[in-house]
């Protein structure tokens, strides 16, 4: 017994960690196959990405893409997100868009935000043209949906798309919105060039920390 407990600690954590890393990559496969669909999405209409408008309750961008993903539904379903499958269930997902390229094509925040001064936030740019970005390499198009405040299946009206008007306010805000730990240490991301990639939540935080809101449409 004692060489049979041995062994299971021995193997345990690299079960574990091989357990991680195939839910990593079936994720980031799924982010690449939701980049295709909105890559797809947008030659059918004018180049334009789907819109997630502010203050909707719903998810609208889901069933926009649902004609070039078809009937499977796991697509939007994260396997290390726990609340995923009810997510799923009540019409969302594990990933939100980035409000800065889904949500109108206007050249400020579609609302007022304050700081803690009483002084509006500077508007930034929106756009949904896909291929409009300056750097699509490095323009974030979807992020993992944050369990912070929004625990559960993802009820509330704000986890279809970010609120990085407010990212400035610290990192807390970030969490707020998305999970940058989802994996360990890491997150998977969706870029404008099509491309899915992880990147560690220290780098991340770093680029907050020092004023780098990566939200915004890189240039």
């Amino acid at each position: 017994m004692g060489v049979v407990g041995l062994l299971a600690a021995l193997l345990l954590p690299s079960l574990a960690r091989a357990r991680q890393k195939g839910r990593t990559t079936q994720c980031l496969q799924q982010v690449h196959q939701i980049g295709v669909a909105l890559r797809m999405y947008a030659d059918d209409h004018s180049g334009l990405l789907p819109e997630d408008p502010p203050f909707v309750q719903a998810n609208p961008w889901i069933p926009l893409l649902r004609p070039f993903v078809g009937s499977s539904t796991h697509l939007f379903r994260c396997p290390a997100d726990n609340f995923g499958e009810a997510r799923v269930a009540a019409g969302r997902s594990s990933y939100v868009l980035n409000q800065y390229t889904a949500s109108g094509n206007g050249d400020s925040q579609p609302y007022p935000i304050f700081g803690p001064n009483g002084g509006p936030i500077p508007a930034h740019e929106f756009s949904q043209r896909i291929d409009g970005f300056p750097r699509p390499s490095d323009t974030f198009l979807a992020f993992e949906v944050s369990n912070v405040g929004n625990a559960g299946p993802g009820a509330l009206w704000h986890d279809d798309h970010t609120h990085p008007v407010t990212w400035g306010f610290g990192w807390q805000h970030v969490l707020a919105d998305i999970d940058p730990t989802r994996h360990g240490r890491s997150a998977d991301y969706l870029y404008a060039d099509g491309h899915a990639a992880g990147t560690g939540s220290a780098e991340l935080q770093r680029r907050i920390n020092e004023g780098d809101n990566f939200s915004l449409i890189a240039r």
